[in-house]
């Protein structure tokens, strides 16, 4: 699938085709956000930031894969004191992927693959597809098939 809700039309979420997790997978790693961010411990009106976060990522269906990696990226890596659930729900992995005209133009020193993710074929290139654990096969441009003639 496409990111289309962060507006990526040229990367795949390597979380895409994963179950959604359910609440008690999620409160617990939101927790140790928690912990690590003590300024954002407040309520108002009886609802905490973790809750909604935590329903806001039920409600977009992230799977627990997406929020571990999410909350184990914001702590070591986010330095201030306190972020907003859009901060959170930009967090992504991504690989990006081409239509077959864009990777003509693109350096003949890459190589390229058509992989299958989760149930479609993308043009990607072939070390991402490795590291996915992807079924691909190879894709070859036009200009590197002239470069192969030579």
């Amino acid at each position: 699938m496409l990111r289309e809700e962060n507006n990526k039309s040229n990367a795949l979420s390597v979380f895409n085709g994963l179950p959604p997790a359910s609440k008690e997978q999620i409160m617990p790693l939101l927790a140790r956000l928690a912990v690590n961010f003590p300024k954002m411990n407040q309520q108002f009106a009886g609802v905490s930031f973790w809750t909604m976060l935590g329903e806001q990522l039920q409600d977009l269906g992230w799977s627990e894969q997406r929020v571990r990696y999410a909350v184990t990226l914001m702590i070591q890596n986010y330095k201030y004191a306190t972020f907003t659930a859009a901060d959170f729900l930009e967090i992504d992995k991504d690989i990006p992927h081409w239509t077959s005209a864009e990777v003509e133009n693109m350096p003949t020193d890459q190589e390229y693959a058509n992989a299958k993710f989760p149930d479609r074929w993308w043009i990607c290139l072939k070390a991402d597809a490795e590291r996915l654990g992807l079924e691909y096969k190879p894709w070859i441009t036009n200009a590197q098939m002239k470069e192969r003639e030579k």
